[in-house]
C-alpha cells in the first residue's frame, strides 16, 4: 500500500480563500528540519505498514519558499527509498519559466488549485486583489505543467458551476476539470438545491455532446463517483476502505517537526502522531491501529443502511471524527449531496455512457487495464 504524505512547507499564502481551513501562521519549515523529514518518511510507513510513500509539497503555498522546497526536495525526498512520486499543490500565481524547467526536469507532478471564473469570488489575494485575470495571464505556463485543475465547489460559487464547467471545457482546455465539494457543514438548503439545479445543468449538457459525438467531458464529482461506483459493483466487488488517507494511510509533516493525519489536522494542532525532531511516537501504535480501524468505511454503522453505502466513501476525516467520543460519523449535509449526484448519474448520465467513455473515467484514477 502507498502511504501519503503532505509535507507542509509553510503555513504563508498569497491568497485567503473563503474555504480554506489553513490557519496562514507566517511560519515555514527551515533546513534543519531535514535529517528529521527522512526518519519520519521510515518511521510512519512502518506504523501504518505502508511499502511506498507518494509526498505531496504543501501549504499555505509552497512556491513561497521556493528555495527550501528545492532543498528538502534534492536532498531528502528525491533520495528516499521508500519515496516513489512526489508532487506541488500549489494556486499557480508564483510561477514563472525558471520554476516550471525545474519541476519539469525533476519529474514532480503539478496539482493546480484554480477555480475557474469564480476565483475572484473564493479564492482572492491577501491584498483582496482579484486572480483570474493573473490566471489567464500565466496559463501558457501552467499549461505546461498540468492539462487539469482543482475546483473547489462551495455555498460561494456553486451558482456559477454550470458556466464555469463551460469555462474549463472552452477556455482551459480541460475535458475533467476535478470539481470538488467543500466537505464542510456548511451547505443549507438553499445552497444544496442550487447544487442540484447546476448539476442536471451540466449532466444535460455532457448528454448533449455525447449526441453531437464529442469528446467526454466530465466535472471531477460525478467521475469519481462512476469510478467508485464501478469498482465496487463490477471490478473488485467492494469499494476502498478509506474515504482519505487521513488516519488511514498517511500523514502531514507540520512545520513544527510533528506529523499529524493531514495538513488540516495539523494546522488545528489536533491529534499528533510522532515527534519527528525528538523521534518520539506521541501516538502510540495500538491508538494508530484503533483509528485505522474507526475511519474505515467498511465499519460505519451509520452509513451500513444507506443505499449509497456499497459505493461511498464518505467525506473529510477531520469533520466525521470525534476523538473525544470515539466516533466517526458521516456530515448529513454532505450525504445529501452524495444522494444528488448518484441520482442524477443513475437517471441522467449513465445510460448515455458507453464502455469506452467508463473505461476513460476509469484511466484517470489508474483503475483497470
Amino acid at each position: 500500500m502507498t502511504g501519503t504524505v503532505e509535507l507542509v512547507i509553510t503555513e504563508k499564502c498569497n491568497l485567503r480563500c473563503k474555504y480554506c481551513y489553513m490557519s496562514h501562521d507566517p511560519l515555514s519549515l527551515t533546513t534543519k528540519s531535514i535529517p528529521y523529514i527522512a526518519r519520519s518518511f521510515d518511521r510512519l510507513s512502518k506504523a501504518y505498514n505502508t511499502d511506498s510513500i507518494h509526498v505531496s509539497y504543501f501549504g499555505g503555498e509552497p512556491l513561497l519558499e521556493w528555495d527550501l522546497l528545492k532543498e528538502i526536495h534534492i536532498n531528502v525526498v528525491s533520495k528516499h527509498p521508500l519515496v516513489k512520486s512526489y508532487n506541488i499543490i500549489s494556486n499557480g500565481l508564483l510561477i514563472d519559466e525558471e520554476k516550471v524547467q525545474w519541476i519539469k526536469s525533476n519529474n514532480i507532478g503539478f496539482s493546480l488549485s484554480f477555480d475557474g471564473i469564480a476565483s475572484d469570488i473564493s479564492r482572492p489575494q491577501v491584498d483582496n486583489q482579484t486572480t483570474f485575470d493573473k490566471y489567464m495571464q500565466l496559463k501558457p505556463l501552467l499549461k505546461q505543467l498540468t492539462t487539469g485543475a482543482k475546483v473547489m465547489i462551495s455555498p460561494h460559487n456553486v451558482h456559477l458551476m454550470y458556466d464555469n464547467f463551460l469555462f474549463f471545457i472552452e477556455k482551459w482546455e480541460c475535458n475533467f476539470p476535478d470539481f470538488s465539494l467543500v466537505r464542510d457543514d456548511v451547505w443549507d438548503d438553499k445552497s444544496i438545491e442550487m447544487f442540484e439545479q447546476q448539476s442536471k445543468a451540466i449532466a444535460n449538457y455532457v448528454v448533449k455532446r455525447i449526441k453531437q459525438n464529442k469528446p467526454l467531458a466530465l466535472p471531477g464529482f460525478f467521475s469519481l463517483w462512476i469510478a467508485d461506483i464501478f469498482v465496487s459493483k463490477y471490478l473488485y466487488k467492494k469499494k476502498r476502505p478509506f474515504g482519505c488517507f487521513a488516519l488511514y494511510k498517511g500523514w502531514a509533516y507540520y512545520i513544527d517537526d510533528i506529523c499529524y493525519p493531514c495538513a488540516r489536522f495539523a494546522s488545528h494542532k489536533r491529534l499528533p502522531i510522532y515527534d519527528a525532531k525528538e523521534d518520539k511516537f506521541l501516538m502510540p501504535q495500538s491508538t494508530i491501529d484503533h483509528y485505522r480501524q474507526l475511519v474505515s468505511t467498511y465499519n460505519v454503522n451509520d452509513c451500513k443502511q444507506c443505499s449509497l453505502y456499497q459505493s461511498c466513501n464518505m467525506g473529510c476525516t477531520f469533520n466525521q471524527l470525534d476523538e473525544k467520543n470515539d466516533t466517526f460519523k458521516p456530515v448529513k449535509s454532505i450525504c445529501k449531496l452524495y444522494s444528488i449526484i448518484v441520482k442524477i448519474l443513475y437517471n441522467d448520465l449513465l445510460p448515455h455512457l458507453a464502455n469506452n467513455h467508463i473505461k476513460q473515467v476509469l484511466r484517470l484514477y489508474n483503475i483497470g487495464g
